[in-house]
């Protein structure tokens, strides 16, 4: 039960920190390099 939890609050975590970065994209604030490099990790990671 915990384990799924724990699962689950990591996916939100990671899911929150996607919309972020979308939003600094779409609104042209924050380091795009930065945003874009932590994009293609994500990726990366999720599609192993």
């Amino acid at each position: 039960m915990h384990a799924e939890l724990a699962a689950r609050a990591a996916e939100v975590g990671r899911l929150r920190r996607a919309v972020d970065d979308a939003a600094k994209l779409l609104a042209g604030t924050g380091d795009d390099a930065e945003v874009r490099s932590r994009a293609r990790e994500r990726l990366a990671r999720e599609s192993e």
